[in-house]
């Protein structure tokens, strides 16, 4: 499901030499996709290949500066081992005529794949010592680059991790933005943010200028995730020895519904004769407020057997799900106050903590291979 995939490239005088300005360093002209994490570990499907691969790169940083979107391409030649991100030189942008000035040999490129079989974009976040010390610094201590191997994968709980430690210097708050393919699991995230509701105060936080393309590939992340944990949903049925003719799919026919599953006799209720179901997923831990539509809202409030099955920590092998009660009585109160609310005005939806409901059952999904 996850078409992302993180690597930490720790730049040689050779890699440099892709921007212009330190084209001195070397002759090589290109940044070294090392193979053992490019091909091994991402995409073994071009092992034999010598196609050119043409896809959008865009550049973060070094510092606080906004996106650089260019297009380039990755390539391998015949007897090369590595594939390289190759193309036209990197220039300084017009606006920023010394963007690029600062790299030396040992600063970092975080480099993000998107893409499935093989790359169809690259995020690349340049850490630069001279002007990001303090993230320069987190990465050489917490990051170990095994003999002279540069490139490294990095997993996105590991990438997550240093990023909300360096988030504490306003420099970098932008950054987190950036990579929210890898930290919002629905459209409302990505277009919003997430809720905080604990806070009391205001949050000022300064948010990364997204361009189209970045926009779009959120949301079809965002996507993707919801879809995957509805297909992990019906796995997790199957498991539990929910006889396949006892419930449908609805949302795999009807996107707009306002459930996803319709489920006879369900089996850890039994005597409940029909439940509507609908599947909220995240990538992250089971508390991630999630959201629910004015329909879903509508809808819940009618029916007292509507549930949320929430699957959370959706890993390699396996996912947990826990099913939620107190939906519909919830839903009943909401209504309610909505029903004050200014002619003309319309809520789409809302956002609700998983923690103020029951639980009904807590189980594992076992991931099946492909």
């Amino acid at each position: 499901m996850n078409s992302l995939r993180t690597a930490i490239k720790k730049l040689t005088q050779s890699d440099l030499s892709f921007f212009k300005v330190h084209l001195k360093l070397s002759k090589q002209k290109a940044i070294n996709l090392n193979s053992n994490i490019f091909i091994d570990s991402y995409f073994p499907g071009l092992t034999n290949s010598f196609d050119s691969i043409h896809l959008p790169l865009e550049i973060v940083g070094p510092g606080d500066r906004k996106p650089h979107d260019l297009s380039r391409k990755i390539l391998r030649s015949p007897g090369s081992k590595n594939w390289r991100l190759n193309g036209e030189f990197i220039y300084n942008p017009e606006d920023d005529l010394s963007r690029y000035d600062s790299l030396s040999p040992g600063d970092y490129a975080i480099l993000i794949f998107d893409g499935a079989e093989r790359p169809t974009a690259i995020t690349m976040i340049l850490v630069s010592k001279n002007e990001d010390l303090d993230f320069h610094l987190l990465i050489s201590n917490e990051v170990r680059f095994i003999s002279k191997n540069t490139m490294i994968d990095i997993s996105q709980q590991e990438l997550l991790k240093l990023l909300v430690i360096i988030s504490s210097s306003t420099q970098y708050t932008n950054i987190l933005d950036y990579i929210n393919p890898l930290n919002n699991d629905t459209v409302e995230d990505v277009l919003y943010g997430r809720n905080q509701f604990q806070s009391e105060q205001p949050i000022r936080r300064k948010f990364a200028s997204l361009t189209h393309n970045q926009l779009q590939r959120q949301m079809q992340v965002a996507q993707e995730t919801g879809r995957y944990g509805e297909e992990l949903f019906r796995t997790w049925l199957i498991q539990q020895d929910q006889p396949e003719e006892s419930f449908q799919w609805i949302s795999n026919d009807s996107a707009r519904s306002s459930y996803d599953y319709e489920i006879s006799c369900p089996f850890w209720i039994p005597s409940l004769e029909k439940v509507y179901l609908d599947v909220k997923t995240t990538k992250g831990d089971f508390n991630q407020p999630f959201h629910m539509s004015f329909s879903e809202v509508k809808f819940a409030a009618s029916y007292r057997s509507y549930r949320i099955a929430r699957v959370f920590n959706l890993g390699d092998i396996s996912a947990q799900v826990c099913i939620l009660n107190g939906i519909s009585e919830l839903s009943e109160k909401l209504l309610r106050n909505f029903s004050d609310l200014p002619e003309m005005v319309a809520i789409d939806s809302i956002s609700l903590v998983p923690s103020q409901f029951n639980i009904e059952i807590d189980s594992v999904i076992q991931i099946l291979s492909q």
